[in-house]
């Protein structure tokens, strides 16, 4: 829940300041620095975190598709749990 909402921090920071858009790419690149500065997220793998890049990912793009409304910042509550790709190479997902 913490990553999903810094990529949303990220990404509207970004734009707003900047003028510039940040892709899922990116994001996923920075994984190692924020693992660096977020030390709970270094037991997780790689592939938990880039699924959470991608779920922001996705509501971006359904925003700008006219599908989805503005990604918004979540609440513990409301946050679906991890989502780790499975040996199959389809996703599953767990509640935490």
């Amino acid at each position: 829940m913490l990553l999903y909402n810094a990529a949303i921090s990220n990404r509207r920071t970004q734009y707003e300041r900047f003028g510039r858009s940040v892709d899922y790419f990116e994001q996923q690149n920075c994984l190692p620095e924020f693992k660096k500065v977020w030390t709970d997220y270094k037991a997780l793998g790689s592939h938990a975190l880039q699924a959470t890049l991608k779920r922001v990912d996705m509501a971006y793009s359904r925003f700008f598709q006219g599908i989805g409304g503005y990604p918004k910042f979540k609440s513990i509550r409301h946050y679906s749990g991890w989502t780790y790709p499975d040996r199959a190479g389809s996703e599953s997902s767990y509640d935490w």
